[in-house]
């Protein structure tokens, strides 16, 4: 009889593979983005790679479309909001916990945020808002 696998509880980022790119490893698009070349074409992959993308405000909208920018594989996703985050915001934006209340809502979403393509530079923009 064969024994029962054991699994253990990962982080978040390691268990979508953030743990990856900081450890140096290739990029291995041609495999991950079949299908999306398969769709699009090489060309339009390529200048998709090449954007960077800054994103102002965390809330319903502005989490989401960083998501879906994640995904997509830009090269790189920036993401400004230093207001604190309350408990009608966890209801927007799904990557606050409890324990994000108080606390900037962009700085408390870049972990989940960096864990979905550990191929997409993903980055809190600190600055202070001017009047």
């Amino acid at each position: 009889p064969m024994e029962p696998e054991i699994y253990v509880a990962q982080d978040w980022g390691e268990w979508m593979g953030a743990w990856r790119a900081e450890e140096g490893r290739v990029d291995e698009e041609q495999d991950r983005l079949s299908r999306a070349q398969a769709a699009f074409g090489g060309d339009t992959l390529a200048k998709i790679k090449d954007l960077n993308v800054l994103i102002l405000g965390c809330r319903g909208v502005g989490v989401e479309a960083a998501k879906n920018l994640i995904l997509s594989n830009v090269g790189s996703v920036t993401v400004w909001d230093p207001a604190p985050a309350s408990i009608e915001d966890r209801g927007a934006n799904f990557y606050l916990t409890a324990s994000s209340v108080g606390k900037p809502r962009a700085a408390q979403s870049l972990a989940q945020l960096k864990s979905l393509n550990p191929f997409c530079k993903v980055e809190v923009l600190d600055c202070a808002e001017s009047a």
